[in-house]
């Protein structure tokens, strides 16, 4: 699946809860499903995109820029429906235990808001390796390699499931 593709499921999903997303914390939620399916399954990547360490922290420039207008994305009620998630989500062709997986995440990040998901991404190793000596305000489209990505996840759930 690419990026954008799950960005849209993501956006359905919530607006079909009453929620509504921004930007930022679209961005933060990808970052996370990437980070926790390889921390989980271990295998390769959800999704073909990879994150840029923004000031903001992880960004996807392609999402960023798809709904950059639009801080409170919303799409119609009849784009949202059950029977339209169910066909997205279909299309993406990945395991039961994925879809049930990504939508657990899409729950818990529910709780979390764009602001707070940006200063725990603050805190955690790939963001900050590819900020290097950046100053905190200074702009950057480095890249957050996935494998940096990889390794912090699956280090922090192993450390998740020895406690």
């Amino acid at each position: 699946m690419t990026v954008l593709q799950l960005a849209d499921y993501i956006v359905r999903y919530y607006n079909s809860v009453g929620d509504i997303i921004s930007n930022k914390k679209l961005n933060k939620i990808l970052y996370y499903i990437q980070g926790w399916h390889f921390g989980y399954f271990k295998k390769e990547p959800l999704f073909d995109a990879v994150p840029q360490a923004w000031v903001h922290g992880p960004v996807y420039p392609e999402v960023y820029q798809q709904y950059k207008w639009d801080n409170n994305i919303k799409v119609n009620e009849n784009e949202c429906s059950p029977e339209v998630l169910k066909t997205i989500i279909d299309g993406f062709q990945i395991s039961n235990n994925e879809i049930d997986f990504l939508n657990s995440l899409l729950i818990y990040y529910s709780k979390r808001s764009g602001a707070e998901l940006e200063i725990t991404t603050h805190m955690e190793r790939p963001w900050l390796e590819a900020r290097g000596e950046l100053a905190p305000h200074e702009s950057s489209t480095v890249e957050i390699p996935l494998d940096s990505i990889k390794s912090y996840f699956i280090e922090r759930h192993k450390k998740a499931t020895s406690e």
